[in-house]
């Protein structure tokens, strides 16, 4: 496997996960601010991948909810990130997105 393939893998996860957690109201988000959600997906690559989905608020003071997105390769060895993100306002027209890819 090449870290090309690998890094492939992992933006199409995000991507695909972007796409779909988009198409969830914000009342879904508000109500999970402060949790986390994980999932094991299979890459592209073969690889297994663990997915990770945190709201929490967007800033102090504010009812923007920030989704953030973490997809890093399981297994002993630490592997890089990718990370994107999203928020989800209260009108529904109105919601901003922001990948970011993190490799650490």
């Amino acid at each position: 496997m090449t870290p090309t393939s690998a890094n492939d893998a992992r933006r199409t996860i995000l991507d695909d996960e972007l796409e779909q957690l988009r198409e969830l109201p914000y009342s879904h988000w508000r109500a999970l601010v402060g949790s986390s959600k994980t999932k094991t997906l299979v890459g592209t690559d073969g690889q297994t991948y663990r997915v990770v989905v945190m709201p929490a608020w967007h800033a102090p003071r504010s009812s923007d909810v920030q989704v953030r997105i973490t997809v890093r390769r399981t297994g002993w060895i630490a592997s890089a990130r990718l990370d994107g993100s999203f928020v989800a306002t209260a009108a529904a027209s109105d919601t901003r997105s922001q990948d970011t890819a993190d490799l650490s």
